[in-house]
């Protein structure tokens, strides 16, 4: 085998090494700049990765791989000898902050509400295992001061400091858990276990494939992680009574929730297009338009500009006739006369920009804050939860697609009206099925009733 000349061998190791700096400043550069950003600004993070190159976004990976955190101050100089002299050697919170570089500098990063909520959940992992160097965590600690603690962690632990912190200073998980006790202080449900865990895992997963922990020392968490979810998440769908208490009640027959339009049409959209609150609350009103194939009004549930749960949210569904019986289109129309262009202009993200359905949800649900609790307005119409039978504004979309099955309409079509997966396909059927056609969805959706009288409910005004 011929090999290069010395010269060529070495010009070809300079070009690579000089080609290795050069990605190792652009990425300082675009890592400095990511810093400088304002990360619950989302337009302003999303603009920034928009306009990375690939060679940009290889450069700023580049960087971040080879970030190594400063030394810590060392002030008692007997403990010197002690320090760990490998540079891998490093806390495990330091690990988290490469984890959340590596994710903010991701194609699709995350969003500022994510980071705010995966970090905040795994430092609580990191502070109850005491933060050890990463390479010293082991699975008996992760099961003993994390696993068996964090499921008797009370709900108002960043909420009541009086009690559960001394200043700024945070007391011991022992005594937190004692305190919450003595106080009958709900603890975290099984569904917010399970999703503190499961980040935690999937941190810990990453820290693996890096290298700097035991790659399988997650899997003492994998039990906690499955916690049933049933009892949390078991929304029930409403009863006819219901229905007509919540819709044939004084405020829809007197009209005083017209005031507050989101109010007004936020529970009827919900049990006619089983749409849940961030998506009623962020339609545009170029999404409400006229369909000359089904000669009908739909409304298109799209991201432009709004963030869907998931693929299967992009939709596409008929007005029920009886929405534009009450006024519906008349509304849209109005708001389209002056300009407008959010469906209801009252209402308006969280500090994220991805929560749009605070406010009706906090409305219709009621809302239980640090210092005081509201009555929600199905709780104002006689309609309370219990244990196992949760009731809420979801349960109006558990209440369109069961009514839909009761009465024998295509359960397929009613998934994809309501934008929930049709279930698994195979090959053939991913391949070569189509959604149903939009007049088949308009057929079933005009073919629904619910047992409550609209002629009960004051139409919109038109003008």
């Amino acid at each position: 085998m011929s090999r290069l000349p010395l010269e060529d061998t070495l010009e070809i190791i300079e070009h690579a090494l000089d080609r290795d700096a050069q990605k190792y400043r652009r990425g300082k550069t675009l890592y400095t700049n990511l810093q400088l950003l304002d990360h619950k600004d989302t337009i302003e993070v999303d603009h920034f990765f928009e306009r990375l190159t690939p060679h940009d976004t290889e450069s700023l990976n580049h960087y971040q791989d080879s970030l190594v955190p400063e030394p810590a101050m060392i002030t008692d100089p007997v403990k010197i000898e002690n320090k760990p002299s490998n540079k891998e050697d490093i806390r495990l919170s330091d690990v988290l902050k490469r984890y959340v570089a590596h994710n903010m500098s991701r194609e699709v990063p995350w969003r500022p509400k994510s980071k705010e909520k995966f970090e905040s959940q795994i430092t609580l992992m990191i502070d109850m295992v005491g933060n050890p160097y990463a390479q010293d965590l082991n699975a008996e600690s992760l099961r003993d001061l994390y696993g068996n603690l964090i499921q008797r962690i009370p709900t108002s632990l960043g909420n009541k400091k009086r009690l559960y912190f001394d200043g700024k200073k945070r007391k011991s998980f022992e005594e937190i858990i004692r305190i919450a006790q003595e106080n009958s202080d709900k603890v975290l449900t099984s569904r917010s276990i399970s999703d503190h865990v499961g980040n935690v895992i999937s941190f810990l997963k990453w820290a693996g494939k890096k290298k700097y922990i035991d790659r399988h020392v997650y899997e003492v968490l994998e039990d906690v992680s499955k916690v049933s979810k049933k009892s949390d998440t078991n929304v029930a769908r409403y009863s006819d009574a219901e229905l007509k208490s919540l819709f044939e009640s004084q405020d829809y027959q007197t009209g005083s929730m017209q005031e507050l339009p989101h109010r007004y049409w936020g529970p009827l959209l919900g049990i006619y297009t089983g749409a849940r609150e961030g998506e009623i609350c962020s339609l545009h009103l170029k999404d409400i338009m006229y369909d000359e194939d089904i000669q009908g009004w739909v409304i298109d549930f799209n991201e432009n500009g709004k963030r869907l749960k998931n693929k299967y949210s992009v939709r596409v569904t008929p007005v029920h006739p009886d929405l534009i019986t009450l006024g519906f289109i008349d509304y849209v129309n109005s708001l389209k006369r002056i300009n407008e262009i959010l469906l209801f202009p009252g209402t308006k993200p969280t500090r994220h920009g991805d929560e749009w359905g605070r406010k009706l949800s906090r409305w219709f649900n009621g809302y239980t804050g640090a210092k005081k609790r509201t009555l929600g307005y199905k709780e104002r119409c006689g309609i309370v939860s219990t244990p196992g039978d949760k009731k809420n504004f979801h349960s109006f979309r558990h209440t369109l697609i069961d009514h839909a099955k009761q009465n024998g309409y295509d359960d397929r079509v009613i998934r994809e009206i309501v934008g929930h997966s049709v279930g698994k396909k195979d090959v053939h059927a991913q391949t070569y099925e189509k959604s149903y056609l939009l007049d088949n969805r308009q057929k079933v959706m005009n073919a629904i009733k619910f047992n409550f009288d609209i002629s009960k409910i004051k139409k919109w005004p038109s003008h």
